[in-house]
């Protein structure tokens, strides 16, 4: 090219990779070529040729269909009006740069919701952690009896300090138990009665529980499901209520005797005025 970027001397590879033929190429000059973002960039690139004598660079251009490509382009200065380009195509690797460039941006992005979803993970497993220490201190040092059961098996999972002192169990002893083994209801019904617990359609009610010793006490029970390391069982809180159902059945008793002798009096009160009539 001469001074003014116009093409002046052109070889076969110049005219194979642009699609233009010799002659075309000579009535055109460099900007006539390049695409329009590239235009800036080959005027510092040709300013340095002919500051400094030579330039590498990379820039992008039109062939004759329209086609976007991209050139290496290598340039010398000959003389103050006479230049020398040496262009290589670089179209494959600049698209396969591209390519790996947004798979790169993609695994960047990835990584980045994979590394959030991680410290969610993590953050989840600390509440949780933490949720579940704060479980076991208020279940191992309640004074209320309280056992965990699976619902599905029927074992007691765990039992606190209060739940073995009341069943006269070693914690050993009482979590190789089944719930059925120390409630006197039917297997059937206690079954029922765990799913309705399970599935928060109750969570209260009255039992019969057996102690190691073989006395039975009257309970009632409040069941409500909690989630441990994602599984789902029953805490139970068990209040000893026998005291108070002897109390009803004494005052039952009592109020018996009462209308029994209500009715006594009654009668023979009825009796001496027909006697009397």
């Amino acid at each position: 090219v001469d001074e003014n970027g116009k093409y002046i001397e052109i070889n076969e590879a110049a005219c194979n990779m642009s699609g233009y033929s010799e002659k075309e190429l000579l009535e055109l000059s460099i900007p006539d070529l390049l695409q329009d973002e590239y235009l800036d960039k080959a005027q510092h690139h040709f300013q340095r040729v002919v500051n400094n004598g030579f330039a590498s660079g990379e820039l992008g251009y039109l062939t004759k269909s329209g086609e976007k490509r991209f050139w290496s382009i290598d340039a010398v200065k000959i003389s103050d009006s006479r230049f020398l380009g040496f262009s290589k195509d670089i179209t494959d690797r600049k698209n396969a740069e591209k390519e790996l460039l947004a798979k790169n941006e993609e695994y960047e992005a990835i990584n980045e919701e994979l590394l959030q979803t991680n410290n969610e993970l993590i953050i989840a497993k600390e509440i949780a952690l933490e949720s579940e220490q704060k479980f076991k201190t208020l279940f191992k040092d309640n004074n209320s009896v309280q056992l965990l059961i699976n619902p599905d098996s029927g074992y007691i999972v765990d039992a606190n300090q209060a739940a073995c002192k009341f069943y006269g169990y070693t914690h050993e002893q009482i979590t190789a138990l089944k719930i059925t083994d120390i409630n006197q209801y039917s297997d059937e019904r206690i079954k029922q009665e765990m799913l309705s617990a399970k599935q928060k359609n109750r969570n209260y009610f009255e039992f019969q529980h057996k102690l190691s010793d073989g006395i039975i006490r009257e309970v009632e029970v409040y069941s409500n499901p909690i989630f441990i390391d994602n599984v789902k069982y029953l805490i139970s809180i068990i209040h000893d209520i026998t005291a108070r159902k002897v109390a009803e059945d004494e005052l039952f008793k009592a109020k018996d005797k009462i209308e029994e002798s209500e009715l006594k009096y009654r009668l023979l009160f009825e009796n001496s005025l027909a006697s009397i009539t």
